[in-house]
C-alpha cells in the first residue's frame, strides 16, 4: 500500500536560489550542471561572460545575444540601461523576457534564470518576466525554478519576489544535489 502526501501533490515546487559572491563561479557551475543533464528538458536564460563580453544565452536553443554595450550609448545605438560603469542593451533583455515567458508554457524539467540582480530589483532587466514566472502557482505546481542571485542581494530578492516560504538556497558546492 502506498500513502500519498496530498500537501506535496498540491504544493508549488520551491524556488531554488543559487547564491554566491560576484565572480564565485555560479554561472560556470550552472553551465556544467546543465551540460551534465542534457537528457532533461532544461530551459531559461544564462548570463555568461564569453571572451570578455557579457551575453544572454537561451538554454533551450543555445542561441546567445551580446548584452553588454562596449561603447557609451548614443543616438545610433539601441536603448541602454546603465548599471555602474556597464551599459546593457535593453532590446536583448526584451528578447530574454519573451523567451522566459514562452518557455514557461513549454513546461521544461527546470526553468533557470541567471541572474536576478540589481536591475530586476529596480523593475528592469528580466523583470517583469521573472515575477510573472515565480508568481504563476499553476506553473510552479509542475516545474521547479532555479534563480541565480548574488549572496549580498539574497534577502532583497526574497522580499521582491515574495518567496519567503518556498525558497531553497543552494551554492556551487551542492548544486549537484539537485539531480
Amino acid at each position: 500500500m502506498q500513502i500519498w502526501d496530498v500537501h506535496e501533490m498540491t504544493a508549488v515546487k520551491p524556488v531554488y536560489m543559487l547564491t554566491g559572491p560576484t565572480g564565485s563561479g555560479k554561472t560556470t557551475c550552472l553551465k556544467q550542471w546543465i551540460a551534465d543533464h542534457k537528457h532533461k528538458n532544461m530551459a531559461g536564460i544564462l548570463c555568461p561572460v564569453i571572451d570578455g563580453n557579457r551575453y544572454l544565452l537561451d538554454i533551450s536553443s543555445g542561441y546567445r545575444k551580446q548584452l553588454e554595450l562596449k561603447r557609451e550609448p548614443s543616438e545610433e545605438t539601441p536603448a541602454a540601461i546603465q548599471v555602474g560603469r556597464f551599459h546593457f542593451d535593453e532590446t536583448v533583455f526584451s528578447w530574454a523576457r519573451q523567451k522566459l515567458l514562452i518557455q514557461r508554457r513549454q513546461e521544461p524539467a527546470w526553468l533557470i534564470i541567471d541572474e536576478v540582480g540589481p536591475l530586476e530589483l529596480r523593475a528592469q532587466g528580466l523583470e517583469p518576466a521573472v515575477s510573472q514566472v515565480i508568481q504563476d502557482a499553476d506553473f510552479r505546481l509542475r516545474v521547479p525554478v532555479l534563480i541565480v542571485v548574488r549572496h549580498s542581494l539574497k534577502d532583497r530578492v526574497i522580499n521582491h519576489l515574495k518567496i519567503f516560504d518556498s525558497m531553497r538556497e543552494i551554492n556551487v558546492n551542492n548544486l549537484q544535489s539537485l539531480d
